[in-house]
């Protein structure tokens, strides 16, 4: 199922007896996209597009009514991480799982650091694998601790 379908309202009956759900699937993942600063994404690997939760938007400091091409994610990885964070999608397209850390930048100019995690294909529709992940932004320390403990100890 395509991430942002889970965002959209969808009618939610009562069932027999009983009174409608409080929370939807799309509550659920409003409170944790806010809460968390965490944001969903599948993609359809023949066009090379994300489908994206607001929360991804949001991270990524982009307009949510635009499409946001593969490409467009690749580029906003910050030009030192490119060389070993670049293959992200071939990895999940070849069915790796990915956890990385990296720097982007944003349209803004303002950079931040993103835990990507993926795994994919999950399912196939119509021939269309869809791998899914998640990004969450880390603290800005978080990675220059990591940093400077590794340079420390060797």
């Amino acid at each position: 199922m395509p991430t942002r379908s889970l965002m959209r309202i969808q009618a939610d009956p009562a069932p027999k007896g009983g009174a409608a759900r409080f929370f939807s699937s799309r509550n659920y993942l409003k409170i944790i996209e806010d809460t968390g600063e965490v944001g969903f994404w599948s993609a359809d690997l023949r066009v090379g597009t994300l489908d994206a939760t607001p929360g991804l938007y949001r991270i990524l400091g982009l307009d949510p009514t635009i499409e946001i091409p593969i490409a467009l994610f690749v580029d906003m990885i910050h030009p030192e991480d490119q060389p070993v964070h670049g293959d992200q999608f071939a990895m999940l397209s070849a069915g790796q799982p990915i956890n990385r850390e990296f720097r982007i930048i944003r349209p803004d100019r303002t950079q931040r650091w993103l835990q990507h995690r993926g795994g994919g294909p999950s399912g196939r529709t119509a021939g269309r694998a869809t791998p899914w992940a998640w990004c969450s932004t880390s603290p800005p320390g978080t990675m220059r601790c990591r940093r400077c403990c590794s340079a420390t100890t060797g």
